[in-house]
């Protein structure tokens, strides 16, 4: 693109004389298809008034063709830029385009800016020109030029009352948002809402993850109602890609349910924040986990069976969350039912519900290698192995892997969450070649020792193998969706600039050969 900046005033030498080139301030004005126009108009003055013969015959000349004709596509934008013409003194210019399938331009509107923006075009492949007037007359078109213009992705605006900053993963702040389809297909959002952060170490980053109450139950992007969302940053994945990887590998399990996430670009505060993705969080819920939600008075031998959700959490002790340490030392936060200082629940009132489910995950861990049948739903754990060993999870056996357990049902394993540390994005989780799970897990190391569990997963495995092989074209897909405003997300973090392991290429064959490896090594 032609640089547009030029400083107040420039005393060049003209033909012996000196002469004092001023450029006006920018303003703004709106050209075609909502353009947004810097102003930027070239007025020449000779210094001791005098015009010489030469200037005075270049400045009168019709003008030549503007220089330096470029069409730049940005997220959701075509910026227009050219350099003024050798001859043809102060000018105006003319713009038009065209879809390039169609030979009808749009109508030319003038302008005294060398750059435009636009910001509304419908999607497409556009042809665009420029020319130049004065008051001799017009000159000819610049070079055709042509480039595409594609939809960004939907935009999450939020809005905190009286702007106040988000500082706080305890505290929510009252605020509204506003769903905009930005030329895409979804239906368009605008509510109230209570917003906090979350996340544990990507809260310390600068680009900042959140958690979103609305005040009423509600659809978000084809998603199913509910109040409960999150917006995931994605910091330590620069493809953001990784989450969309995992997920999808879900769907082709026969895991009860697994989270849906969509991208968005966020705004808070109107300011910028970058590429993220709008999540369903894991909680207890008809559309989520369908489990019976607990209450305290659930302490009857039926009713204290469930349902619960748990998660395996290392930070358990550092956040001070609501849980216990299992028999072979893995710390275990309970999810649901948990204290609630609103409601007035505290951890004593939940003390029956701890110790039971406390009790069950001990018996589970004392059954292996051979008992786990009583206690545990053996499909579910071979297919959240399938999903979190194929992409090879950093945060496995460590943080954000959930399960739950329906009242008087077995403990199923699942729902997936958190993968922006997966496929390579770790040096040492980086070979596509070894187990993670099935080495590092107390519980799978052990399970895998019975004939009976190693013989139902390959045979799992056959069955699912074929959905998980759909990925490559899945993440073809979804990069092509996001590319646009994945570069708008690095502008805004340049820190987060996607390396060789961010690449589709990359994502794409490392987990191929990681499917294949995995199928002749089970």
């Amino acid at each position: 693109m032609v640089a547009l900046g030029f400083p107040p005033a420039v005393t060049v030498s003209v033909a012996g004389l000196a002469w004092v080139m001023v450029f006006a301030a920018p303003s703004h004005a709106q050209g075609p298809a909502s353009a947004q126009v810097e102003q930027q108009e070239d007025v020449a003055a000779p210094a001791n008034g005098a015009v010489p013969p030469a200037e005075r015959q270049l400045r009168q000349a019709k003008p030549s063709k503007p220089r330096g004709f470029e069409a730049l596509p940005g997220a959701g934008k075509v910026k227009l830029g050219w350099l003024k013409p050798s001859r043809g003194g102060k000018v105006e210019y003319e713009e038009r385009h065209r879809l390039k399938s169609k030979s009808k331009w749009s109508k030319a509107k003038s302008t005294s800016s060398r750059s435009m923006t636009f910001k509304s075009l419908k999607k497409g492949k556009y042809q665009f020109q420029v020319r130049a007037r004065n008051a001799t007359g017009t000159g000819k078109w610049a070079k055709l030029t042509t480039q595409s213009y594609v939809a960004t992705l939907p935009i999450v605006s939020i809005v905190t009352d009286k702007r106040e900053p988000i500082l706080s993963k305890d505290d929510y702040l009252d605020a509204s948002m506003k769903i905009k389809p930005n030329g895409t297909k979804v239906k368009s959002f605008k509510g109230d809402l209570k917003i906090r952060g979350r996340g544990n170490s990507t809260w310390g980053k600068p680009k900042k993850p959140y958690k979103l109450k609305l005040a009423e139950k509600s659809k978000l992007m084809g998603m199913p109602k509910s109040k409960h969302w999150a917006l995931l940053a994605n910091y330590f994945d620069p493809s953001q890609l990784r989450n969309s990887a995992a997920m999808f590998l879900g769907e082709q399990t026969t895991l009860a349910w697994t989270p849906k996430m969509r991208h968005v670009e966020v705004q808070v505060n109107g300011e910028y924040m970058g590429l993220y993705q709008l999540a369903e969080t894991v909680r207890i819920e008809d559309n989520r986990v369908d489990i019976t939600e607990m209450s305290p008075s659930d302490t009857g031998p039926v009713d204290i069976t469930g349902g619960y959700l748990i998660e395996q959490d290392g930070y358990r002790e550092l956040n001070q969350e609501f849980g216990f340490l299992s028999s072979l030392g893995i710390d275990i936060v309970v999810k649901s039912p948990e204290p609630d200082a609103e409601d007035g629940i505290s951890e004593a009132d939940l003390a029956p519900q701890l110790s039971y489910i406390s009790n069950y995950v001990d018996a589970f861990e004392a059954s292996l290698p051979s008992g786990y049948a009583e206690f545990i739903d053996a499909r579910s754990f071979i297919d959240w192995f399938f999903v979190e060993e194929l992409v090879r999870d950093a945060d496995a056996v460590f943080s954000s892997d959930f399960l739950y357990k329906p009242r008087s049902g077995l403990l199923f394993a699942g729902p997936l969450w958190d993968f922006d540390r997966a496929i390579g994005q770790r040096k040492e989780e980086r070979s596509t070649v070894g187990w993670k799970l099935r080495e590092q897990s107390l519980w799978y190391s052990s399970l895998f020792t019975d004939p009976t569990f190693a013989s139902q997963t390959r045979q799992a495995w056959a069955e699912e193998v074929p959905g998980f092989r759909g990925v490559e074209a899945f993440l073809t897909e979804t990069n092509a969706e996001i590319k646009k405003a994945r570069k708008s997300n690095t502008q805004r973090w340049p820190e987060t600039k996607p390396k060789e392991i961010d690449r589709l290429k990359f994502l794409t064959q490392w987990l191929n050969e990681r499917t294949e490896w995995m199928g002749s090594n089970l």
